[in-house]
């Protein structure tokens, strides 16, 4: 994300985590979706204290719709990010904390590796919308997605999201 930033962003860095931190510092209301998915995987959450301390309230129940979810573990993330940088992240303290978590997840990240990581710049397929483009990826389910993308333009049905 902070790769696409650099070649494409318009704004600083910390202006576009900062949201997210805040959110994540106070919270935010639980989203119908998001109680539904957290109910569904009930068994899998428990099993995890982290995602318990996160998902479950005191006496036991899953969160509920509308009820307040906050992650402090994840702001402090952020805040990290936001002041020092993504560099924080593949080569700061962050770093161990990320593959020391893969790790207790039954994971493996070579440290090494990991902050050698750089993205791969791929070609993509365009379709022009309007005054902008529309991106696919040239593989996978982007191939789907560009194909329907295209059905739905030689119907001029994809007009019909303009409606709401």
């Amino acid at each position: 994300m902070t790769a696409l930033h650099a070649r494409y962003g318009r704004l600083r860095l910390e202006q576009l985590v900062q949201p997210a931190e805040r959110l994540a510092r106070f919270g935010h209301r639980v989203s119908r979706a998001l109680a539904i998915q957290i109910a569904a995987n009930q068994a899998r959450l428990r099993a995890d204290p982290g995602a318990r301390r996160l998902f479950f309230r005191d006496d036991g129940q899953p969160i509920a719709e509308g009820e307040l979810l906050v992650q402090p573990e994840l702001a402090v993330v952020l805040a990290a990010i936001r002041t020092r940088g993504v560099g924080e992240l593949y080569g700061g303290a962050l770093t161990k904390l990320y593959v020391d978590g893969v790790a207790k997840l039954g994971g493996t990240l070579d440290l090494e590796e990991f902050r050698a990581y750089r993205p791969n710049w791929i070609d993509t397929e365009k379709r022009a919308v309007d005054n902008d483009e529309i991106h696919f990826l040239q593989a996978g389910p982007g191939v789907s997605a560009a194909r329907t993308w295209d059905t739905l333009a030689e119907r001029d049905t994809y007009t019909a999201f303009d409606d709401g």
